[in-house]
């Protein structure tokens, strides 16, 4: 069973099977607009 990484964006769910893949969505901020945390991005 692989590890999975899961975005730290508050109310996203997204899941991944590597870091570099995770990291590179939460730093996607077009990603997280339907999220009610999205604001914290800068």
């Amino acid at each position: 069973l692989r590890e999975m990484h899961k975005c730290k964006i508050p109310g996203c769910n997204m899941v991944f099977s590597s870091v570099r893949s995770r990291n590179r969505h939460s730093q996607n901020p077009n990603l997280h607009k339907n999220t009610p945390f999205s604001t914290i991005l800068d």
